[in-house]
């Protein structure tokens, strides 16, 4: 007799998660609440250079050994948020292949399950939303500001326009029937 099996999720693939609203929830204040500083460098942290000049690192790079002989770590502090990276290196620094480490402070990373309901383009929406709130207080770039999303939203309907016009000619056009 064979054996009847069960279909059973591809763990390579992302499955699909149902909606919950408390998560979503959750996930929207998380993102209101970020700290503007934290949410400035969000994937664009201003970490110092490594390098030394009259024998010290920057302001913000710190080295160590570890116990691993012949290894050592570098920490670096961004600047604008504070978030340290640490990476462990044995001679090549900037060797391809090495990974950093992390130490959040609490309420930087996503709750639980808001990758689900929140995106990069929401972060980066947010982001723009309350930088352009504060460059609107800065006199004459509110009309700049203005100008530019009059602009923008222009180009989107001529965009927009075009699309329709090419949907519409290629409903029109009849297929060509191939040459023998």
């Amino acid at each position: 007799m064979a054996a009847k099996l069960a279909a059973v999720p591809d763990l390579d693939q992302p499955q699909p998660h149902a909606y919950d609203e408390a998560e979503a929830a959750a996930a929207q204040r998380w993102l209101e609440a970020l700290d503007d500083a934290w949410l400035a460098c969000r994937y664009n942290h201003a970490f110092p250079k490594i390098q030394a000049r009259n024998g010290k690192f920057p302001k913000g790079v710190s080295a160590r050994p570890t116990q691993r002989l012949g290894h050592f770590q570098i920490r670096q502090t961004c600047r604008d948020c504070g978030i340290v990276r640490t990476f462990t290196c044995q001679g090549d620094i900037f060797a391809s292949g090495r990974s950093y480490a992390y130490e959040w402070p609490d309420g930087y990373q996503m709750p639980r399950g808001a990758s689900a309901y929140i995106t990069i383009e929401d972060i980066n929406a947010e982001r723009n939303r309350r930088a352009t709130e504060g460059l609107r207080q800065v006199p004459g770039l509110a009309e700049l500001l203005d100008e530019a999303e009059r602009v923008l939203r222009d180009e989107q309907a001529v965009a927009a326009a075009r699309a329709e016009v090419e949907a519409q000619d290629a409903a029109r056009r009849k297929p060509r029937k191939p040459k023998k």
